[in-house]
Parts: C-alpha cells; structure tokens; sequence
C-alpha cells in the first residue's frame, strides 16, 4: 500500500510539473505573439517597448489583484526615474521575496 500511494503521489507531482511547464510554454509563447502583433502594427515601437508596455500591464493587474485581496496589509514599490520600469519591478518582486 505504502508503494502505491508512493507511486500515486510521484505521478501527481509529474503531471503537475508537465502543467506548469505547458502554462509557462503558454506565457511565452501570447508574449511572443503579442510582441510580433506590436512590433508589426504599431510603427516606430520596438520590442524593448512592447516588453516594457506588457510587464506595466501585469504589474497593474498585480496591484489590482492584491488591493482586492481583503489580507493585504502594505506593499512597498520602489520607484526611481533614473531605471527602467522591468528593472523596478524585478527589484520589487526580489525584495518582497526575501521579506
């Protein structure tokens, strides 16, 4: 019985780990699209924008989600003109990970 449920438990792990990966694949691959789409329609608009433009759009459905969460009691987000927007929300996201 300890070997079945040993088995059960490394197959749900498994499938679970070939879901993540399918959804990360899933990510990439609507940026990539999205980032062509842009690129393509929008003229003078490069990559690094599009980038920039959809990692602005997540981190304001990101705020927008934990201002709705009832449990959230502060968040800090660092701010500096002198760096770019993916940079301040990479350093945001690293600082509240090792809060």
């Amino acid at each position: 019985m300890k070997v079945k449920n040993a088995e059960a438990d490394a197959e749900a792990k498994y499938l679970s780990g070939v879901g993540v990966a399918r959804q990360r694949k899933a990510l990439v691959d609507g940026l990539r699209d999205s980032i062509c789409f842009f690129s393509e329609n929008v003229e003078g608009v490069g990559e690094k924008t599009v980038m920039d433009l959809l990692l602005l759009a997540q981190y304001f459905d990101m705020l927008k989600d934990i201002g709705d969460n009832k449990s959230t009691k502060v968040i800090f987000t660092p701010y500096s003109s002198g760096h770019g927007i993916d940079e301040q929300v990479r350093d945001g996201q690293l600082m509240s990970s090792n809060s």
